[in-house]
């Protein structure tokens, strides 16, 4: 696999020292994922080439959980929108599309939003692009097996050296990373969803959650880390970003469900 970029690492020394992380829990974390996919016999090469012939020169709508999703989500549901495009969505929002019967091309996910929607639309086609970090090797552990079992396709992200079958893409959360796997295959455009850096969390950010609550002050840094992240990608990327949110974001368009209608269409 690739090495990480000298900028990814500053930036992860940074999340370190403010948020208190364990590099070693996230080596370690990584080392037995890598064992668990070694199980699998899957081909990481294979799924990467998946992604790439799916989403290179696509418009591909990226969706995080934001307490817009609901919403912009009836929205493109109403006009047929969600069934003509490429979709990669971050975590918990797999609990939302699996309601709609939408089957992503990906769902980027730590598990902290796993209710079984994941692992369902992974049996039914999506790519579970699983991440490894020290807080979730509990979750890891529960869930691989059972993915096995059902053959889904999971590809291993880590935030610290990649190995030979988990590849560092650069992201911290979820929605970071959906965006960036995204870019990493050069689409047409991009339409964000759900992307909104406020100081609410949504409902499909967890699944004990049943409306939107105030983020804590970690989260609160959590979504300011990932807002930076993103729109540095945004900015060093050649494709179109636009966002359906109401938040300004560097290097990204505003837009509605009419350009959005456009670009699909034109």
């Amino acid at each position: 696999m690739s090495t990480v970029s000298a900028i990814w690492w500053m930036r992860y020394k940074y999340i370190v020292s403010k948020l208190g992380i364990d590099e070693s829990l996230d080596r370690f974390a990584t080392r037995m994922l890598s064992e668990f996919l070694r199980s699998f016999q899957l081909d990481v090469h294979s799924i990467l080439h998946y992604l790439e012939k799916a989403l290179r020169g696509a418009v591909t709508i990226v969706m995080g959980a934001g307490p817009s999703l609901e919403h912009q989500v009836r929205e493109l549901h109403a006009l047929k929108i969600l069934n003509e495009c490429c979709i990669v969505v971050a975590d918990g929002v797999a609990r939302l599309l699996r309601i709609y019967n939408v089957i992503p091309t990906a769902i980027v996910t730590d598990l902290d939003g796993e209710d079984g929607s994941i692992l369902e639309l992974g049996l039914r086609g999506a790519v579970v692009a699983l991440h490894a970090h020290g807080d979730n090797i509990d979750r890891i552990i529960e869930w691989i097996p059972r993915a096995r079992r059902y053959g889904v396709r999971v590809l291993g992200t880590t935030q610290v050296e990649p190995t030979d079958n988990v590849i560092n893409i650069g992201g911290f959360t979820d929605g970071d990373r959906a965006l960036l796997l995204t870019l990493r295959f050069h689409p047409r455009a991009v339409i964000l969803v759900g992307m909104d850096f406020g100081d609410v969390v949504g409902p499909y950010s967890k699944p004990w959650l049943h409306r939107a609550m105030k983020a804590d002050e970690r989260k609160r840094v959590k979504l300011d880390i990932a807002k930076q992240i993103i729109e540095d990608a945004v900015c060093s990327s050649r494709s179109e970003v636009y966002t359906l949110s109401s938040t300004d974001l560097n290097c990204v368009h505003r837009a509605d469900i009419h350009e959005v209608l456009r670009l699909l269409r034109s």
